[in-house]
């Protein structure tokens, strides 16, 4: 994973843009107590999210290749959100603390190893039994 490709760039930089407006609608509405809003705008930056990655997974010439995208992605998004989540609680008056950030990173970075385990062993997914049977 030495270099990004143009459309993993396109999508950390709309993944950011995303990011940073939902941290912070998200945390204007906690300070509103708009707790019916909130899950509106999670399923909306998660449908988009979803969105971003679909269109430039599916635009990516590294594709075609032998690799599994997916873990780039994966990464990627971890390493905005969470960034995104820090920056939030260094700069700015939030309603999120400390331990919510840690526990997220310490949960999500779980599921992120296993998923590079998983990329490892795998070629786009398949496991060698499956492709050389």
């Amino acid at each position: 994973m030495k270099n990004l490709s143009k459309q993993q760039l396109s999508f950390a930089i709309v993944c950011v843009a995303l990011t940073v407006s939902f941290f912070y609608t998200l945390n204007k509405f906690i300070s509103n107590q708009q707790w019916e809003s909130i899950n509106i705008i999670a399923i909306i930056y998660g449908a988009l999210m979803f969105v971003n990655g679909l269109l430039n997974g599916y635009f990516d010439t590294n594709r075609l290749l032998r690799i599994d995208l997916s873990f780039r992605y994966h990464l990627i998004t971890f390493l905005t959100v969470n960034g995104v989540h820090v920056i939030f609680l260094l700069l700015a008056n939030t309603n999120f603390t400390i331990v919510n950030a840690l526990l997220s990173t310490l949960f999500w970075g779980i599921g992120l190893f296993v998923h590079y385990l998983y990329a490892k062993k795998t070629i786009k997914g398949y496991t060698a039994e499956e492709l050389f049977e």
